[in-house]
């Protein structure tokens, strides 16, 4: 029963992932092509997010939800 609870927030917490990041990157990709230079400082906070939340679903989720905001600024 835990195991299908944790299944379920999990899937939760991947539509939201979806809801959010992909749009973001859409309007991302119509904007200018121009290099940002905070690029890699946002991918660079999210490895090492990634990293510090040791396989955790809802770290994880909060890690991209970071990403997202980091590069549509």
């Amino acid at each position: 029963m835990m195991k299908a609870l944790k299944m379920g927030f999990f899937g939760l917490a991947m539509g939201a992932i979806g809801a959010v990041a992909l749009p973001a990157q859409d309007a991302h990709a119509q904007g200018d092509s121009s290099p940002n230079a905070s690029t890699s400082s946002c991918k660079t906070s999210y490895t090492i997010c990634q990293i510090a939340a040791k396989g955790n679903a809802m770290a994880l989720l909060q890690c991209q939800l970071k990403y997202t905001a980091c590069m549509s600024n």
